[in-house]
C-alpha cells in the first residue's frame, strides 16, 4: 500500500465524488478510480458503493477512513520533525565541560541564549557530581541535591618526585598526608 493510495482514498471519502476528488488531487478521474480499485483489491474489501451521482462509504470504508487519516497525519508529523532536525530547530546536543567552566558566565549564558533561540533542542538540563563543599557556590539556574546512600568518591592526589630534594615539598606532602588521615580518606600515594 502506498501513501498516494491513502491520499486518494481520503480525498474521495471527503468529496464522496470521484470527479471532484480527482480535480482536488490534480489527477484524471479514471486514474483515481483505478487507484481506488487497486486499494480495494489490496485490502480485499469494498470501500465505496458506486452510485449514479457520486459514491458513499461502505462500513469497511468508514472504518478505514479514520486509520487512513491518522496514518497521513503521522506521516506529515514525521516529515515536519525531520525538517526541524535538519534545520537544527529540534534535536539533542550533548556538551561536556570542566566543572570550572560552569562558573564562567559565558558557558551558562550561551546555553541559556541557545535554549531561548532553539527551544526544540535536550538545553538547560544537566547532571554533575560535585563535592558537597561546592554548595556555597550558587550559579544561576543550578540546584544542588544530596546523594542518598553511598556517594561516589573521587580520589585526590598530590604528585611529587619520589626523590624530591626540597624540604618544603616534603613538608607539604607530610602535612597533606596527615590531613587526609584525619578525615579517614588517605588517598595519597606512598612515596617510593
Amino acid at each position: 500500500m502506498e501513501l498516494r493510495h491513502l491520499r486518494y482514498f481520503v480525498a474521495a471519502a471527503e468529496e464522496l465524488h470521484f470527479r471532484r476528488a480527482a480535480e482536488r488531487l490534480g489527477i484524471a478521474q479514471p486514474a483515481l478510480s483505478q487507484q481506488i480499485q487497486q486499494l480495494e483489491q489490496e485490502i480485499e474489501a469494498l470501500l465505496f458503493h458506486r452510485l449514479t451521482r457520486g459514491v458513499e462509504l461502505t462500513d469497511a470504508g468508514k472504518a478505514f477512513l479514520d486509520d487512513a487519516r491518522a496514518i497521513l497525519e503521522h506521516v506529515e508529523q514525521a516529515k515536519a520533525k525531520a525538517q526541524r532536525v535538519a534545520r537544527g530547530d529540534q534535536g539533542m546536543i550533548r556538551i561536556g565541560f570542566t566543572g570550572s567552566a560552569s562558573f564562567n558566565p559565558i558557558v551558562p549564558g550561551v546555553i541559556q541564549d541557545y535554549r531561548a533561540r532553539f527551544p526544540g533542542i535536550a538545553a538547560g538540563e544537566g547532571v554533575s557530581i560535585v563535592p558537597a563543599s561546592m554548595r556555597h557556590m550558587q550559579p544561576q539556574g543550578v540546584a544542588y541535591r544530596a546523594i542518598l546512600g553511598d556517594a561516589p568518591r573521587a580520589p585526590l592526589s598530590l604528585a611529587h618526585r619520589s626523590n624530591e630534594p626540597s624540604a618544603a615539598v616534603r613538608n607539604l606532602t607530610a602535612l597533606a598526608r596527615r590531613a587526609a588521615a584525619n578525615i579517614g580518606r588517605d588517598t595519597l600515594p606512598t612515596p617510593s
